[in-house]
């Protein structure tokens, strides 16, 4: 399936957020980029090398800091560069069954020009069949990880100036402070409720089983078993 014109003709840039020291996870997004015409070729779509903190400070962990302030870093870029409409892809993406086999839906609504935020649906793909239901969920509803998000121009000047200034912040602070960027774009749409989200039944696409090499699991310290484990990872997901 080659949906590239489309996620181009959608997105002026999609990001790929990934470490230097995962090219693994870089091997597994690219071959899922690869299922619908996309590759990271400093076009359209680009490779962010993840920013990788030396210690947490008031942060949750080293890897909510350092997601945050990628997404921070794509977004002042966004914003800097005057992009109408910016995609952040995170490394353990996997389009699911349902997009792959039935795009129409997805791309239609993905086009439509009413939403200013975008998330690509739950974590998991739901068992079974069901009809693709594009979403527009109320501001008390979570946006729960960021493996797929996006972003029109509208809202990502307001974002980047949000996630600046709870970078700023201590730790426990009234107003927000230091959190997870899932958590930050939430906080910013219950205080804009106007601000219109799009998300799918069912997803778009989910999030891969893979460690973070942050804060990895034992088996994924070991690299002749992160690369074992990846290939039976891609094998289940197959089947």
């Amino acid at each position: 399936m080659d949906v590239s014109q489309d996620f181009a003709q959608i997105f002026e840039r999609i990001y790929v957020v990934n470490l230097d020291s995962r090219p693994d996870r870089l091997r597994g997004v690219e071959a899922q980029l690869a299922r619908v015409g996309l590759r990271i070729d400093g076009g359209v779509v680009r490779r962010l090398p993840a920013v990788r903190p030396a210690e947490k400070g008031d942060w949750p962990s080293l890897g909510a800091l350092g997601c945050y302030m990628s997404h921070l870093t794509i977004l002042r870029e966004a914003r800097d560069d005057g992009l109408g409409a910016v995609a952040i892809v995170e490394d353990d993406l996997d389009f699911s069954r349902t997009f792959l086999a039935h795009p129409g839906p997805y791309l239609a609504a993905l086009r439509a020009p009413d939403w200013r935020m975008f998330h690509c649906g739950a974590v998991e793909e739901p068992a079974g069949r069901r009809p693709v239901r594009a979403l527009a969920p109320g501001p008390d509803e979570a946006m729960r990880c960021t493996h797929f998000v996006a972003f029109r121009a509208p809202v990502i000047g307001a974002l980047v100036d949000q996630l600046e200034l709870f970078a700023t912040r201590p730790n426990g602070h009234p107003e927000g402070g230091p959190m997870h960027v899932d958590g930050a774009y939430h906080t910013y749409r219950m205080r804009h409720p106007e601000t219109p989200l799009l998300t799918f039944d069912p997803p778009l696409g989910v999030q891969r089983s893979s460690a973070s090499d942050i804060t990895p699991a034992w088996h994924d310290r070991l690299p002749i078993l992160r690369r074992g484990l990846a290939v039976a990872r891609r094998l289940r997901q197959a089947l």
